[in-house]
């Protein structure tokens, strides 16, 4: 999967600094590139990637910045997300061309993935044509 679309399609309008773009991957969720409410949420995102719960810790840092519908939609993104990367990875869904790429740290699993991607282009295709005529 690769989280560049958003990056290419949102990153500016969400106005992303260089430095934050790099911390989605290189930095850790308390990075001093984020705000404190940005903090929690990214905690809070990486615990539920990891764990698929959030500590007492953790759903208190985010009640510290965000309302209950705030909250919840933090948590249903999260599990679209993943809903999309289980889709898009077990299909064997091309890339998007004009999405920004991962740092080298993600372009390293992408080439990993190459060999592989390779022999399952075919089972992409005719998913593409599946998805297409829906």
């Amino acid at each position: 999967m690769s989280g560049g679309v958003h990056v290419t399609a949102f990153g500016a309008a969400a106005e992303l600094s260089e430095e934050q773009v790099r911390a989605t991957v290189h930095g850790p969720a308390g990075a001093s590139c984020w705000s404190l409410a940005e903090q929690a949420m990214i905690a809070a995102v990486d615990a539920l990637h990891a764990r698929a719960t959030l500590s007492e810790v953790e759903f208190a840092a985010l009640r510290a910045h965000y309302d209950d519908d705030q909250i919840l939609e933090i948590i249903l993104l999260c599990g679209f997300y993943r809903t999309v990367s289980y889709l898009t990875n077990a299909l064997a869904m091309p890339l998007e061309a004009t999405a920004a790429r991962f740092p080298e740290v993600m372009n390293r699993h992408c080439e990993e993935r190459s060999d592989e991607a390779i022999h399952l282009s075919s089972r992409s295709e005719g998913w593409i044509a599946l998805l297409r005529s829906q």
